[in-house]
């Protein structure tokens, strides 16, 4: 048997393999809707590391992601590190605790287990270049999770913090826009009537429609957004840094 069912819907799985889960559901006067997936059983081929960015200004806050992959299906991210029954043993380091340290997003008192630790946060302290590892562990009972003989995969990822735009003289911060790559952001401004538009010099990276819809491409990098009040006789324009 590749794996078994809960009346609730919980799988657990039992051999590695290919199975079939079907659902079934009666509405009533005799009426029955079903669907049925299609379920692969595979173990643990590998570990990559994901990123909220990879550039982080100080003061900022990164978030890393373990990704479980199959060997031979890099594309495919089918193994799921929260619900193994045997938990895996993460530990996580960086080269430099004073550039990145860790913290929880509930608090610093909150201190999780290393068991399925598969997300962790990171505050970013001063500017430098750190690497952050992560090693997976197996469980001793539970063999089958990871391909071979192989009891431990390790991945790392390289995370820069940059220290935030200021001025020296006068002294005062320069606050700026932070996105990621190939998303997107409405932009609103106190100004009644404004117009949005980016600077041609940096059009490969960002755009924006005229009331602030803005998008970002796969580049990093910074680029610059300036805002124009309409309803100014004078020619009263702003420009925003994003990064």
């Amino acid at each position: 048997m590749i794996a078994s069912i809960e009346p609730n819907a919980l799988i657990t799985s039992s051999e590695l393999g290919w199975t079939s889960i079907t659902g079934t559901v009666r509405v009533g006067d005799g009426h029955v809707t079903k669907d049925t997936v299609i379920l692969r059983v595979a173990s643990l081929g590998g570990i990559v590391l994901s990123a909220s960015s990879q550039k982080v200004e100080t003061g900022g806050r990164v978030n890393l992601r373990l990704r479980g992959i199959v060997a031979g299906a890099e594309d495919e991210e089918p193994f799921a590190f929260g619900g193994a029954i045997y938990p895996f043993k993460v530990t996580w380091s960086v080269s430099d605790p004073s550039v990145l340290s860790t913290t929880h997003p509930l608090g610093g008192d909150v201190v999780e287990p290393s068991e399925n630790q598969f997300a962790i946060w990171f505050d970013a302290i001063r500017g430098g270049s750190v690497t952050v590892r992560a090693v997976v562990e197996l469980n001793e009972r539970a063999r089958k999770h990871f391909v071979g003989q192989r009891k431990s995969f390790t991945t790392e990822i390289t995370v820069t913090v940059e220290d935030a735009l200021s001025l020296i003289q006068p002294e005062m911060a320069v606050n700026s826009v932070r996105v990621a790559p190939n998303s997107q952001l409405k932009m609103v401004t106190v100004w009644s009537q404004a117009a949005f538009s980016v600077p041609s010099d940096f059009s490969t990276r960002v755009s924006i429609t005229s009331d602030g819809f803005l998008r970002t491409n796969g580049k990093e990098g910074s680029a610059v957004v300036a805002v124009r009040k309409l309803n100014s006789p004078d020619n009263e324009t702003v420009l925003i840094p994003v990064t």
